[in-house]
């Protein structure tokens, strides 16, 4: 679970689908490489990676779930804390 919450968008599962992403609702790469870093900890290096600030692409055959609605149960369940917003000076 993120703290501000995302968005998870992906493809009906099809051989040879692209990949999922896991979109931010608040847009912010320490968060983003958080998430990233949460999902390759406990499904494996390459199942995750950061697209953009906002965006985690999610590569479900990699993760060699038997489904990717099983997967993406999976991820739903990790625990991820946000980053902390700036502080102007």
């Amino acid at each position: 679970r993120i703290g501000e919450g995302g968005v998870l968008e992906t493809d009906l599962p099809a051989p040879g689908a692209p990949d999922s992403s896991l979109v931010l609702r608040e847009p912010d790469l320490v968060t983003a490489q958080r998430v990233a870093s949460a999902v390759n900890a406990a499904f494996g290096a390459g199942v995750a990676r950061v697209r953009a600030p906002g965006t985690v692409a999610l590569n479900p055959a990699v993760a060699r779930f038997e489904s990717t609605l099983e997967f993406l149960a999976a991820v739903d369940t990790l625990r991820v804390s946000s980053a902390e917003p700036a502080r102007g000076g």
